[in-house]
C-alpha cells in the first residue's frame, strides 16, 4: 500500500493480560504456545508501529464482529460503526 505512517497505529483491546503479556517481557509455560505471535506483536511495539490500549469491553465496537451480542450492545455498536468516520 505504501502508506507513510507518522505514528503508531492504535489498536484498542479489552483484556488487560494480553496488554501486559505483549509488553512485559514474561514468559511462562503457559505462554510458550503462544510465544512466536507475542515476540512479534513485541517488536511492533518496540518499532513503533503498533500501540496497544487498553477500552472497556461495553465499547469495544468490534465485539459486533466477532462475538454474539444482546439486542441492546448490538444496537449500540451499530450505531457507533455508523457514526464514526
Amino acid at each position: 500500500m505504501q502508506i507513510q505512517m507518522t505514528e503508531p497505529v492504535k489498536i484498542f483491546i479489552d483484556n488487560k493480560n494480553a496488554i501486559e503479556l505483549c509488553t512485559m517481557l514474561k514468559i511462562t509455560h503457559k505462554t510458550s504456545a503462544m510465544n512466536v505471535r507475542v515476540n512479534f506483536i513485541r517488536e511492533c511495539i518496540n518499532k513503533r508501529v503498533i500501540e496497544l490500549h487498553f477500552i472497556q469491553s461495553d465499547l469495544h465496537v468490534a465485539d459486533i464482529m466477532t462475538k454474539q451480542l444482546n439486542v441492546q450492545a448490538n444496537e449500540r455498536h451499530t450505531y457507533r460503526l455508523s457514526i464514526d468516520p
